[in-house]
């Protein structure tokens, strides 16, 4: 009786790893062009990889000329923290708005250090935006609103939205 209880319990731990192997699965056929190509046009990473190329890119242009306008302009640039408050220091603040914009841009295009050049590029562009608003003065026109502050308000908002939306897989962070 001993000798049928080990037949059957070897069969079952037989039974049993084979079970547990990996199943294989059959391979596919390869994908011809246009369908390769609609499976990447169609990923959310592709959209988040072309966002991040497009405005970092953009933040770079409008970074890059603050530098070469040197320290009277970088001046004038740090003048907007008057809107927030702060006084003082006005060329260190050009200096910081112009690095953020420059190396924030270079952060977005490859996805690292994403949510932190989100929330300061966001940060430059809500002061960009009370500047432009307040240089406009009283009673502004629905044009000059539209032509002055817009911009930097959007810029603002987008950059806010894709803190939240993250790099994509196609960064080097990948979160």
């Amino acid at each position: 009786m001993s000798d049928t209880s080990t037949v059957q319990s070897n069969s079952t731990s037989v039974q049993s790893s084979a079970s547990a192997a990996p199943k294989t699965v059959p391979a596919s056929a390869p994908l011809s062009r246009g369908e390769l190509l609609k499976k990447v046009l169609v990923q959310q990473s592709f959209g988040l990889l072309c966002l991040r190329l497009s405005l970092g890119a953009t933040m770079i242009a409008y970074g890059v000329p603050k530098f070469m306008g040197g320290a009277a302009y970088l001046t004038k640039i740090g003048s907007a923290m008057q809107v927030v408050g702060i006084s003082f220091g006005f060329e260190f603040w050009g200096l910081m708005a112009a690095l953020v914009e420059v190396v924030g841009g270079v952060m977005l295009i490859i996805g690292a250090y994403y949510r932190i050049s989100c929330v300061l590029l966001a940060f430059v562009m809500a002061v960009a935006t009370l500047s432009m608003r307040a240089n406009l003065g009283e009673n502004p026109s629905a044009n000059d609103l539209i032509m002055n502050v817009l911009h930097p308000l959007s810029m603002c908002v987008i950059f806010l939205s894709v803190m939240f939306l993250g790099p994509g897989r196609l960064s080097v962070q990948r979160d």
